[in-house]
């Protein structure tokens, strides 16, 4: 993907999520998520937070999910090499098959953050997972990450069509 397709996925994200609601203070994830993003508008979210929190993508509840999946895709798009893991971690937790365990986990799983979303937001998850599939080849996912990418296309693709 040249670098003006990335200009293009980047402002069809920030199209989508424009006019996506706060989750309110208290209302993000652990209280170390709370603290950290609180009072942070999604296009604010400095790469280092990011980073640091990179690791903890199933610890957000839908709505701060929701509200931060920009800041994600962005951190993912842009700073690739600066947000180490966060890649994986996201798309990790964007595919289905994961989906048993994290239902099971501390705020829930795809399922509850599918309910969330609208359809512009939906359909921007959709054209981010096509972006890094056309990414891969720099980036590099590897077979398992490959196939986990293209379980994720496939299930955002039926939300979408």
């Amino acid at each position: 993907m040249a670098d003006n397709g990335i200009t293009e996925l980047v402002k069809a994200i920030e199209t989508a999520f424009a006019d996506t609601p706060y989750p309110g203070d208290g209302q993000i994830g652990t209280l170390e998520l709370d603290f950290s993003f609180r009072g942070l508008n999604w296009k604010q979210v400095p790469i280092e937070v990011l980073f640091y929190h990179r690791d903890e993508t199933s610890s957000f509840t839908p709505e701060g999910f929701r509200f931060y999946l920009p800041a994600m895709m962005f951190g993912v798009l842009l700073h690739f090499e600066e947000v180490d893991t966060l890649t994986q971690n996201l798309i990790y937790r964007l595919v289905p098959a994961h989906d048993d365990y994290l239902d099971n986990s501390y705020w829930g799983g795809l399922n509850r953050i599918v309910a969330v979303l609208n359809r512009k937001e939906k359909e921007a998850v959709y054209k981010f997972l096509l972006g890094c599939r056309q990414l891969d080849e720099k980036w590099g996912f590897g077979e398992t990450g490959r196939r986990e990418l293209e379980e994720g296309i496939k299930f955002w693709r039926s939300l979408t069509s």
